[in-house]
């Protein structure tokens, strides 16, 4: 939670910052976004990580990351939206061995040796060119707010930062089990309470998208395969 790590100003706290710049790009009212810092900074709202695992449709590890008041319900509601297509919620763990964590900062406009001598003395683990000229640096999940620190002390300001899993090895799905999955995991995101799910699936964009009906429910496959 930004706000909870580095204060409600966003002049001075500069993860809060892009955590909101980010949230209007997604459409999010400035307002909504102004009410909710309010909550956290009045005690109103408390919010608490929580990790949902299990396996989805064709025996699909995920992990499913949330923000709430009440952990109890939450891993309730992930257990109800993943039973609909044949998922089943670990303990907590469960799946952690097939996913690694690190922390993630993207850098564009920068060049690679300014970036690898900062990352020196940020403790990174590796960097990663992308084709489009911009970097990714990784970190351990324990050192990515220093790392960022480092960095914005010598005035290179990431694009984004998150810490993220991401699947060790990817399975390849049928079509019906990518249809199921990509159905789990809408349901799973309009939770209001998850921020995010990784899966470790080899998704092919070739297969049937996802249909709904009238209600904005994901239809089974067996339906979606007639569905017009």
């Amino acid at each position: 939670m930004a706000v909870r790590e580095g204060g409600a100003d966003e002049g001075t706290n500069t993860r809060l910052a892009r955590a909101i710049k980010a949230a209007i790009r997604d459409n999010v009212p400035r307002d909504t976004v102004t009410k909710r810092i309010k909550k956290y900074i009045e005690g109103s709202e408390k919010l608490d990580p929580v990790v949902c695992s299990g396996y989805g449709p064709g025996g699909i590890a995920f992990i499913a990351e949330c923000f709430t008041d009440n952990g109890v319900r939450t891993r309730q509601f992930v257990s109800q939206a993943i039973k609909e297509w044949s998922g089943q919620l670990g303990s907590e763990g469960a799946v952690d061995h097939l996913f690694n964590r690190h922390g993630v900062l993207k850098f564009s406009g920068v060049d690679e040796e300014t970036l690898m001598e900062a990352g020196m003395e940020a403790d990174v683990e590796d960097f990663v060119p992308q084709e489009d000229g911009t970097f990714k640096v990784l970190t351990e999940p324990s050192k990515f707010h220093s790392a960022q620190q480092v960095f914005e002390k010598l005035n290179l300001e990431p694009d984004s930062g998150e810490v993220l899993y991401s699947p060790q090895l990817e399975t390849e799905v049928s079509e019906q089990h990518s249809y199921e999955l990509r159905a789990m995991i809408y349901s799973l995101e309009e939770l209001d309470d998850v921020s995010g799910v990784t899966h470790n699936a080899k998704l092919d964009d070739s297969h049937l998208e996802l249909k709904f009906n009238q209600y904005g429910q994901a239809l089974p496959y067996e339906r979606a395969l007639t569905a017009k």
